[in-house]
């Protein structure tokens, strides 16, 4: 076989490839039934989802499939149903639900947990205040939520809080190589500076005790990001009318009116 041969083997077999990498992708993204049960549970447990148009509800159905097609949802020490396994992917959808062909290529599993649970991921004994992991080491690229934590997050919509989003904005911010707060994927450039300062500003009116946002936000940058976009997402008009600055970054962060 002639050298020039060989290479013109090679590069047919690459172009057929990148031909069926393309059609399985576009297959993959083809709309898809989604079950009328599912929608139930959506419009019941997902606050977001209920106040989304018609068009809009259906491109967060086909997100919530494309979801469950890639990431696993195992139950530890509890059974999980299908409201379960909606709430999670809500979850990671919400924040990025302007970024639809953005994926979570650091995750490949979420671990629900029946309680809350310590740094040895253990739901007995003591120091048991861990809602939500983002796991490393050998827990990497897996995901750990508490199961009561993540229903309440969604039924308690007068709080600011949400373990799920918190966790997924986890994900969201380290996918850049980097759990720093700057969400570098999603955050245009000229936005980053006011963010920083910003974000820091802040983080001295919450250890100061002049702010409402969750303490926890104090802790660092990341937590900062994670706890506001929590609070983004649970309660926009309260965190319009007591941040109108951070409420209007990150509008622009996450393109959503």
């Amino acid at each position: 076989m002639t050298k020039n041969v060989f290479l013109a083997i090679i590069i047919i077999s690459l172009m057929i490839w990148i031909t069926w990498r393309m059609f399985f992708k576009k297959q993959n993204r083809a709309h898809r039934p989604f079950p009328e049960a599912w929608k139930v549970i959506l419009k019941n447990e997902v606050r977001f989802y209920r106040l989304l148009s018609p068009r809009d509800k259906d491109r967060f159905e086909q997100m919530v499939l494309n979801f469950l097609d890639k990431i696993t949802i195992t139950g530890v020490e509890t059974e999980i149903d299908d409201t379960d396994k909606l709430l999670v992917a809500s979850s990671a959808i919400i924040p990025l639900f302007e970024f639809p062909d953005w994926e979570y290529r650091n995750l490949n599993e979420v671990l629900l947990y029946d309680n809350y649970f310590n740094q040895e991921y253990e739901t007995r004994g003591e120091e048991r205040n861990i809602s939500g992991m983002v796991g490393s080491g050998a827990m990497n690229r897996m995901m750990i939520l508490s199961k009561p934590a993540l229903h309440q997050g969604f039924e308690n919509t007068n709080s600011k809080s949400n373990v799920g989003i918190h966790e997924f904005i986890h994900l969201l911010d380290k996918s850049d190589g980097e759990t720093d707060g700057i969400p570098e994927v999603i955050m245009e450039q000229q936005y980053v500076i006011p963010w920083l300062k910003m974000m820091h500003n802040e983080i001295r009116e919450i250890k100061s005790g002049h702010s409402d946002i969750n303490p926890y936000g104090a802790t660092n940058e990341a937590e900062f990001f994670s706890v506001i976009s929590e609070y983004f997402f649970k309660r926009p008009l309260l965190l319009k009318k007591n941040h109108p600055e951070l409420f209007e970054i990150l509008e622009k962060v996450f393109r959503i009116d």
